[in-house]
């Protein structure tokens, strides 16, 4: 595993105790899946957590005035959350959602649009806005856990 030894010594430390918990856990498969989805669940929690200050600033550097460039700003954000199986939270409804850019009534500058699929696949928008905003990070709905409140998917 690459980084240094106090690095390597807290990713060690993670792993012994995600193998902690499992041990306890049930050796059936439903109860070893519903602790693997929340644990999964956790962990891109806290990754969205740690990743939202960084990724917000970062993003603000890059240029977003032409609808081109909120067409470029959007597919990079929304490649970087697949990475980690997040999403943007929509500023409206809450719902996990893409980033995407639109025309809009001036096709030279263009707007954010928030998009969510729904559990049809269905794709709604569920917010626009001309000013890039300051995003909030959650997991991502094809990766959340089901029997999970929404409270508890978003801690």
């Amino acid at each position: 595993m690459p980084g240094d030894k106090k690095e390597n010594d807290q990713f060690e430390r993670v792993r012994r105790a995600i193998r902690a918990v499992l041990a306890e856990s049930s050796s059936s498969y439903d109860s070893l899946r519903g602790q693997l989805l929340r644990l999964n669940d956790l962990v891109r929690s806290e990754t969205g957590a740690a990743l939202q200050p960084a990724l917000n600033e970062r993003m603000q550097r890059m240029p977003h005035a032409t609808y081109e460039e909120k067409k470029e700003l959007a597919k990079w954000i929304n490649g970087e959350l697949r990475e980690f199986g997040l999403a943007c939270r929509c500023p409206k409804t809450g719902h996990a959602t893409s980033l995407q850019a639109n025309p809009g009534h001036d096709e030279r500058v263009g707007r954010f649009r928030f998009d969510r699929i729904d559990e049809s696949d269905r794709r709604t928008s569920t917010f626009t806005t001309t000013e890039l905003p300051t995003l909030e990070l959650r997991p991502s709905r094809s990766h959340s856990a089901p029997g999970l409140s929404r409270g508890e998917r978003s801690r």
